[in-house]
């Protein structure tokens, strides 16, 4: 009965998906109103039994986020590093530790610092 037996990548393979789905599970989508009437998705999750809470970020206009990985590691701190981006993206879950990110995380302000860069950079006119 060898043939009746399901190949050993593809049951691996649905391993693997059973354990995606498990994980979803634990990622629970809220929303909520924040204090000026916007609706505001909040994401829940538990890691290693501590409550985390997230929010999804966009990256400012005009800017792209870029995962970074090492081609060649250096001998000793003099030589140059190279790196080769692997991926980019526009958005990004910020989490804290059982309270939801507000305005007041530094991540958060870092997320409207070039739009504020830009304003007071401007050339006055006289």
């Amino acid at each position: 009965m060898l043939g009746a037996q399901p190949a050993r990548g593809k049951q691996k393979k649905t391993r693997e998906n059973i354990v995606v789905r498990r994980r979803r599970r634990f990622l629970r989508h809220t929303q909520r109103l924040t204090h000026t009437g916007e609706l505001q998705e909040e994401k829940t999750v538990s890691f290693r039994g501590r409550g985390l809470k997230g929010q999804e970020l966009n990256c400012p206009q005009g800017y792209t986020g870029l995962v970074l990985k090492e081609i060649n590691k250096p001998g000793s701190d003099q030589e140059d590093r190279t790196l080769k981006v692997s991926s980019v993206f526009d958005k990004l879950t910020y989490w804290n530790l059982e309270t939801p990110p507000n305005s007041d995380d530094t991540i958060v302000m870092a997320m409207d610092w070039p739009e504020l860069a830009e304003a007071i950079h401007v050339p006055v006119e006289d």
